[in-house]
């Protein structure tokens, strides 16, 4: 599946390239502008690079990053079959799609902003919960943590641990 996005006349496009069993489901979920079927014997990757080769973008960013595991998707194999069927001359455009998803992640929406508040505050009240039952000389960090994270469970929220690759 290849999705890509861009402006035409200053307007925002959005097509996914999308095998023929998943695009009825994907066309239905109203994600992108744009979406169109792949048969089985066709390559998405070669009708997105028809796509971009009648473009002629300026700069194409693809999904690889040494720095940003949330702008490295593309594998080896599928960036080398992009840069075949585009050819070399529009191959030298390729960027990394880095900066575009810093970007992207960081402006927030109004539902996400209020997913934030809401987050914010249940944490904040957690807290409040937590520290309540603090007993000077015999709470630990420890403790306070175990409680926290015993609410986080009861509420089903996934606690993750972020480590450097």
């Amino acid at each position: 599946m290849v999705f890509a996005f861009y402006f035409k006349d200053d307007v925002f496009q959005s097509v996914a390239y999308s095998p023929i069993g998943e695009s009825t489901a994907l066309a239905e979920a109203k994600v992108v502008n744009k979406v169109v079927s792949v048969a089985r014997t066709d390559s998405a990757i070669d009708m997105a690079a028809q796509m971009i080769k009648e473009r002629d973008f300026v700069r194409i960013a693809v999904n690889i990053s040494q720095n940003n595991a949330q702008a490295d998707g593309l594998s080896y194999m599928q960036h080398k079959k992009l840069s075949e069927a585009i050819g070399e001359t529009l191959t030298n455009r390729l960027v990394s799609s880095d900066e575009l998803v810093f970007q992207w992640l960081s402006i927030k929406l109004p539902a996400e902003v209020a997913i934030i508040r809401d987050a914010a505050a249940l944490t904040a009240q957690w807290q409040l919960e937590a520290y309540a039952n603090v007993t000077p000389g015999k709470t630990s960090d420890a403790d306070v943590a175990a409680f926290l994270k015993q609410k986080m469970g009861e509420a089903g929220v996934l606690a993750l641990r972020l480590q450097d690759r």
